[in-house]
């Protein structure tokens, strides 16, 4: 029997294409791992959990065994809240903003599926939103942006480098030049004292 014994942290997950093959098994969202035990995946296999203690799943989260090989976890059908509004920019600001909470969401047609937790429900009743309880699935939405790295701002710190390298072009032509102006001042006083000299001469 497959053993699973790790949880993949989130930064480390493969593109959705690679995970699609990978057998599933369904969960309830913020599920212990502790409580179940041998579990039936997709493909009728059996896996065991050996997760540490107290581990919470997550739907969406992807488990792997001691050969690496990879099991995804799926939403079960749960109670969930049905989020609608007909202001595509304010639904566009809430996925967002839950987005950028940690909540678990999914997207039915134009519905937002959220977790059945009754601050979130109030917050969202404060807003002006429309909820209603109803059953769904907490899957992930299918698309997934690339995670910022440190390529990105390396390359943010490039461009300032580049800047600084015109301020001290710049700083140095002004320098040059303006000891040049300085040394045509005085040839310019030097003109002027040959020229009083040759005056007493004529006198």
């Amino acid at each position: 029997m497959r053993k699973l014994i790790k949880k993949l942290d989130s930064a480390n997950r493969l593109a959705p294409a690679l995970l699609k093959r990978a057998p599933s098994f369904e969960i309830v969202h913020s599920q212990l791992a502790d409580g179940l035990g041998a579990i039936t995946l997709s493909d009728g296999t059996q896996a065991e959990l050996a997760l540490p203690h107290h581990t919470h799943l997550a739907v969406g989260d992807v488990l792997v065994d001691a050969q690496g090989m990879m099991v995804r976890t799926t939403g079960a059908e749960q109670i969930v809240l049905a989020v609608t509004e007909t202001d595509a920019a304010r639904m566009a600001q809430l996925a967002f903003a839950i987005g950028k909470s940690g909540f678990a969401c999914a997207i039915d047609g134009a519905t937002l599926l959220l977790e059945p937790i009754e601050d979130l429900e109030r917050w969202l009743a404060a807003q002006g939103y429309s909820v209603m309880p109803q059953r769904g699935r907490l899957d992930p939405p299918a698309l997934r942006a690339p995670m910022r790295t440190h390529a990105h701002d390396h390359a943010h710190g490039h461009g300032h480098e580049h800047d600084h390298a015109h301020s001290h072009d710049h700083g140095h032509n002004h320098g040059h030049n303006h000891g040049h102006d300085h040394g045509h001042d005085h040839d310019h006083d030097h003109h002027g004292h040959s020229h009083d000299h040759d005056h007493g001469h004529k006198h």
